[in-house]
């Protein structure tokens, strides 16, 4: 009965072995391997995302902001072939996010600012090095200033601990005075 069993067994994992390598041989044993061994590293959360058609991008934005994000998709891709340049599926992959982001969050007058303010600060830095001065000497003196007191007041404080003192009542003017002011 037991030897039956034995039998039975074996012949059962031949069986599956000879099955695993007919598979292999076969035409299909590629993509099996590629399945089994994620050779292929396709991510599978992104297949509802792919082979879109030009409608479909946009299918889950309420109506309007999808008029919007078209507008803004059309804008970037005539820009790019207004160039004599070809639009490759990864380029409208990113003109197909951008355009949704500004879609749904539309650049605003404080946007526009900031970044006119960000342009001004660098154009006056890139003015100062002709210049040959340091754009943020008084900004980089503040900051060491200040370190150097919080390493000062750290060090006091352990000397202090070490011997057996203390450490000192925190009140408002006890706090170490640090003058950033100007140095002519």
């Amino acid at each position: 009965m037991a030897v039956a069993r034995k039998r039975s067994m074996l012949t059962g994992a031949i069986r599956k072995l000879t099955e695993t390598l007919l598979l292999l041989t076969t035409s299909s044993a590629l993509g099996y391997l590629t399945d089994l061994y994620n050779i292929n590293m396709r991510i599978t959360q992104l297949d509802r995302y792919r082979d879109r058609e030009g409608a479909g991008h946009f299918q889950d934005l309420p109506p309007s902001i999808r008029a919007a994000a078209r507008r803004w998709l059309d804008r970037f891709c005539t820009r790019r072939r207004a160039r004599g340049l070809a639009i490759e599926p990864w380029l409208f992959a990113i003109y197909c996010g951008q355009a949704r982001r500004l879609a749904l969050n539309p650049p605003t007058s404080a946007w526009g600012r900031t970044m006119l303010a960000k342009r001004g600060g660098l154009a006056l830095q890139r003015k100062l090095r002709v210049e040959g001065k340091h754009p943020t000497a008084h900004a980089t003196r503040c900051r060491l200033r200040k370190l150097d007191a919080k390493k000062r007041a750290k060090a006091e404080a352990n000397e202090r601990a070490s011997l057996g003192l203390p450490p000192p009542a925190r009140r408002l003017f006890d706090q170490p005075i640090v003058s950033c002011g100007k140095q002519q």
